[in-house]
C-alpha cells in the first residue's frame, strides 16, 4: 500500500459532503452518456466493459433455449480445459441461458488467467447445439515469475522486498508463492502459501499458509509484537451445488508462537512474554457475486469467528467475530452501485497491540487519527464504480497478449471505533469520501489509485491492491 497525507485547510462538513454528491452524480451522469470513449480517444471496440459481452451475446442469441449437447474450449495452450469447464455455470444438458453465459463470461475473464474470453455456438438446427469457449492466456512473464515490491505509508515510511507468485499453477487453477518484505531497520515480514480450488478434483477449497513476522527496533515503553510464526490450514465446503449462488462452510486452524512486549496486571511493568497459541476459526458465507475481483453484480454475506486459546505461556483466550455483507447492483452496462456493511467485535483478554483503529486503504478511507482505539467496529461504505475503458488488448513483442482495464470510482465511507457492541448508540460516526481509479491488468490483479479526505480537512492518497471488497 501506498499513501500519502495533505493536510489542507479546514472547509465546512457540509461543503465537503455536497463535493462528494456532486462527484457521485458525475459518475453516474457520464456512465449513461452515447460515447464516453470519445473523452478518452479510444475506438468503440474497447470502450466498455460489457462491449464484449455485447458483440458476443449477439452472435450466440440465435442459440438461447437450445440444449448445450457439447462445452469445448480453444486457444487455452496451459490451462486445463476442465479447470475452466467446471467453473462455468452453463453445463451439457442445460438450455443456453443468456444470464447464465453472462455469468460464466465474467467469471471466465476475472480469475486472473486469461487476457480475452469469448463464446461461440453451432447450432444442429434441432434445438440443440455445442458451445465453444475461446480463451487467450496472460503471458507468462506476468504469471510465474519474480518481482520486486516498493511501498510507502505515510506513517511507517518506506517498506520494499520481492514476491514471487505462480498462478495456475500446474495448469489446474491452484497457485503457490512467497514474498519477504523489510522496512529498514524497524521490521520485516514474509509469507509462503498454497492455494487449492477444488482439492482431489472435488469441490473443495485448501489453502496452506507460513507467515513470520520479526521486531527489529526495540520502542519503548508500548506494547508491541516482537516475533511471530504460524503456519495456517483452511478448507472450504459447499454447502450447495450451484456456482451462481454460492453457499460455504470455511474452517481454519492454526498455530502460533508468539513473543510480544506487554505491561499485565501480574507486575505491571513492561517485559517480553512468549506465547503459543491455536487458532481455530469457523465462518459461513453466501456468495452470488459474477466475479471475486471486481465484482458488477451479486451478493457476498458472511458471518464467523476466530478462536484464540493459549497453549504455552500467559493466558489470554480471546474471540475475534466479524460479519460481511457486500451488495453489487449493476446501474447500465458501465455503471454499477455498491452497498457494504463490516463489522468486528473482539472479546476476552485480547492484548493491547490487538485493538483496532480507524483509517486506511481499506478501512475508513480519508480518516486519520492514530489515538482512537477500540474492541469493536463499524464500517458502511456507498460506492459508484464506472467503466472508463478496456478491456483492451496490447499485443506485446517476445510477451503475449496484455489486458487492461480501467474503472473511475467515488465512494462515502462512514465508520465508528468503540469498547463493546452496548456503545453503538452512543459512540460517534465519522464520514469520509473520495475518487479514484481502479486497474486490472496481469501486473498486479487489481490496484486501486484513491485520494479521500474526511473531517479532519486531511486529503490522503493511497495506492494498495487490497480492498475490504
Amino acid at each position: 500500500m501506498l499513501c500519502y497525507v495533505w493536510s489542507g485547510k479546514q472547509t465546512g462538513l457540509i461543503v465537503r459532503r455536497f463535493f462528494v454528491v456532486i462527484l457521485l452524480v458525475f459518475i453516474a451522469v457520464s456512465s449513461h452518456a452515447s460515447d464516453t470513449s470519445s473523452l478518452f480517444n479510444i475506438g468503440a471496440s474497447s470502450a466498455s466493459r460489457d462491449y464484449d459481452w455485447s458483440s458476443i451475446n449477439r452472435s450466440v442469441s440465435p442459440g438461447y433455449g437450445d440444449v448445450v449437447d457439447t462445452v469445448l474450449v480453444e486457444g487455452n495452450r496451459h490451462t486445463k480445459s476442465f479447470v475452466i469447464t467446471r467453473e462455468m455455470a452453463t453445463k451439457p444438458g442445460s438450455p443456453l441461458s443468456e444470464d447464465l453465459l453472462r455469468r460464466d463470461y465474467s467469471y471466465l475473464k476475472w480469475m486472473g488467467f486469461f487476457s480475452k474470453v469469448g463464446f461461440e455456438i453451432q447450432k444442429d438446427g434441432k434445438g440443440h447445439c455445442k458451445l465453444i469457449v475461446r480463451v487467450i492466456e496472460r503471458p507468462d512473464l506476468f504469471m510465474k515469475y519474480p518481482y520486486p515490491i516498493v511501498n510507502y505509508d505515510f506513517k511507517k515510511g518506506v517498506s520494499y522486498g520481492v514476491n514471487w507468485k505462480i498462478k495456475n499453477f500446474r495448469g489446474v487453477g491452484e497457485e503457490i508463492g512467497a514474498s519477504f518484505l523489510q522496512r529498514r531497520d524497524i521490521e520485516e515480514w514474509g509469507s509462503a502459501y498454497w492455494t487449492v480450488p477444488w482439492f482431489f478434483a472435488n469441490r473443495i477449497r485448501f489453502s496452506f499458509q507460513m507467515n513470520f513476522y520479526k521486531r527489529i527496533e526495540f520502542p519503548q515503553l508500548i506494547e508491541y509484537i516482537r516475533e511471530r510464526e504460524y503456519p495456517t490450514i483452511s478448507i472450504g465446503i459447499p454447502l450447495s451445488r450451484s456456482l451462481v449462488k454460492q453457499i460455504w462452510l470455511r474452517s481454519i486452524l492454526a498455530w502460533e508462537r508468539r513473543v510480544s512486549m506487554q505491561r499485565l496486571e501480574i507486575d505491571n511493568s513492561f517485559r517480553f512474554y512468549t506465547q503459543q497459541f491455536i487458532r481455530s476459526g469457523i465462518s459461513a458465507y453466501y456468495d452470488s457475486r459474477d466475479n471475486g475481483l471486481s465484482p458488477w453484480r451479486g451478493m457476498l454475506g458472511m458471518v464467523g469467528a476466530d478462536v484464540y486459546a493459549t497453549v504455552r505461556g500467559v493466558d489470554q483466550d480471546y474471540i475475534f467475530y466479524y460479519m460481511k455483507y457486500d451488495l453489487f447492483v449493476p446501474l447500465s452496462k458501465r455503471t454499477t452501485f455498491m452497498f457494504a456493511l463490516d463489522g468486528i467485535v473482539n472479546e476476552g483478554r485480547v492484548p493491547y497491540y490487538f485493538k483496532m483503529g480507524l483509517g486506511g486503504s481499506s478501512d475508513l478511507r480519508g480518516y486519520v487519527n492514530a489515538d482512537l482505539k477500540g474492541d469493536t467496529k463499524f464500517l458502511q461504505t456507498f460506492q459508484l464504480k464506472t467503466r472508463l475503458f478496456g478491456p483492451i488488448i496490447l499485443r506485446l513483442p517476445a510477451i503475449g497478449e496484455f489486458d487492461a482495464t480501467l474503472n473511475a470510482v467515488a465512494f462515502i465511507d462512514n465508520g465508528a471505533l468503540m469498547d463493546c457492541v452496548s456503545d453503538i448508540v452512543s459512540s460517534q460516526y465519522y464520514t469520509t469520501g473520495g475518487i479514484g481509479l481502479e486497474l486490472l491488468s496481469p501486473l498486479r490483479d487489481r490496484v486501486r489509485f484513491e485520494l479521500a479526505g474526511g473531517e479532519g480537512g486531511n486529503l490522503i492518497f493511497s495506492v494498495t491492491s487490497s480492498s475490504r471488497f
